[in-house]
């Protein structure tokens, strides 16, 4: 399938069970009464072309911020999907108990019920340019009840109206791992490949949460924008890179430590967001500077005039295991044999359900975006705009920090370091500018 750029994210969590072995469901009375919830946040109105809504979310992108600062590597690339780590995670949340589901609503920012409604209300929907799945593997074993109850719940709060790329209930054996990745590949239109390689004799059940953002930049940028440039790491090597030059209106970012700008996409949603540290200052130093409330303040207070911008084409996998992560954060009990409460999840006669691994892995690329028609329109219109007297100068030729941003609900999709231009796997091939897919309306386009 085509792509211009592909942001794809499969998040795994892998349960285990400690002591033994290994599906009958528990059977539970029926409900007569919704499960209680906390107010369900009201649904943003959408934004024009790019205008951030009015800030909520602020907790989420606290946890965005913290997950980012302890995954980050000195001198290396990195990329993690915290809206994804986040569902998965909520997901399991509602399996939790006593001071396993505390760390676990610590660590994450929220209670269990307010995360179920904030996934199901802004981000279980959906859209044209962000797909969204969860999935539910559940081992084949006699000994293992999952509760009803649970199910109910991810089913209600998780699992979209159309299940067609969604799974619940779908019990595994020795052949599932090829099940799970084939789940994973579907789910990411093919861009990720056997996420798994083999399933431990322990594993009892997988949640899965898998994301695929594709969309075009609302002014693409022109061949002759793309040229040769160098790019300096932070201790000093010189990296040629190809830079893709634009001007920006009314998107330029500053702070004492750092400045940005802001490039809209398509429909005006979603944005990218980069972050480039002033002289002297490191992209550790702006990561451990952010936080929930210095977003809101950056992306809302942007300066109005125009901004020449430098972008470097690239493209970057990545992919962790995150319990160590997640432990260094406060989340301990969960993943300790002995001291997890899961038994809202499910019980085991063999032994204690906990968590074993949760497993990580993203794509970018990041392009020009190709040579459509309705994307050279757009750039013709924009290139003729008279720019303001006074300009700003944001060119990304050293180290810096970038987000894909979704306006309509202030929720970083994805959050990323850029720190070497020669890293394995940065260059972008041709067929990645390609455009897939465009909306049949777009109010964001200038028809020429």
């Amino acid at each position: 399938m085509k792509k211009v750029i592909a942001l794809l994210l499969a998040l795994t969590l892998l349960l285990s069970a400690c002591g033994g072995k290994e599906n009958a469901y528990e059977t539970e009375p029926e409900q007569t009464t919704e499960p209680p919830a906390t107010t369900e946040p009201a649904v943003a109105v959408p934004p024009t072309c790019g205008e951030p809504a009015p800030w909520k979310n602020e907790q989420v992108t606290d946890f965005a911020i913290r997950l980012l600062q302890k995954s980050m590597e000195e001198e290396k690339n990195t990329l993690i999907s915290p809206l994804s780590v986040l569902a998965a995670l909520s997901m399991t949340a509602n399996g939790a108990e006593g001071e396993t589901l505390t760390q676990m609503e610590t660590v994450l920012g929220q209670s269990k019920d307010a995360l179920n409604n904030w996934y199901k209300e802004d981000m279980g929907k959906g859209s044209d340019y962000l797909h969204l799945s969860n999935a539910l593997f559940i081992k084949d074993d006699p000994e293992l009840t999952v509760s009803e109850s649970f199910i109910k719940t991810i089913e209600r709060y998780y699992m979209g109206e159309d299940y067609a790329s969604d799974v619940v209930r779908t019990l595994f054996n020795e052949y599932t791992v090829d099940g799970i990745n084939q789940y994973v590949e579907d789910s990411t239109n093919g861009m990720i490949k056997n996420i798994l390689n083999e399933i431990p004799n322990e594993a009892v059940m997988y949640l899965i949460n898998a994301l695929a953002f594709e969309a075009r930049w609302a002014d693409p940028y022109n061949e002759y924008a793309v040229q040769e440039r160098t790019f300096t790491t932070e201790d000093g090597r010189e990296q040629p890179v190809e830079l893709m030059y634009s001007e920006e209106y009314d998107t330029y970012l500053e702070d004492g430590l750092f400045t940005g700008f802001l490039k809209h996409y398509e429909g005006g949603r979603y944005t990218f967001v980069a972050l480039l540290p002033k002289e002297g200052v490191t992209v550790a130093e702006v990561a451990e500077s952010l936080s929930g409330e210095t977003m809101n303040d950056m992306i809302t207070s942007r300066w109005g005039g125009t901004v020449l911008t430098g972008l470097p084409k690239f493209q970057t996998e990545f992919d962790t295991e995150m319990s160590d992560v997640l432990k260094t954060m406060g989340m301990t009990d969960a993943f300790d044999p002995y001291k997890a409460d899961f038994s809202a999840l499910a019980t085991y006669s063999g032994g204690n359900i906990f968590l074993n691994r949760v497993i990580h892995k993203t794509f970018i690329s990041v392009g020009e975006q190709g040579t459509r028609a309705g994307a050279a329109t757009v750039i013709e219109a924009a290139a003729e705009a008279a720019p303001p007297e006074e300009s700003k100068e944001v060119i990304l030729n050293r180290p810096f920090l970038y987000m894909i941003w979704d306006t309509e609900t202030n929720t970083p999709i994805f959050m990323g370091t850029f720190m070497d231009a020669q890293a394995p796997g940065t260059s972008v091939p041709e067929d990645a500018q390609e455009i897939f897919y465009s909306p049949a309306e777009d109010p964001c386009m200038i028809e020429g």
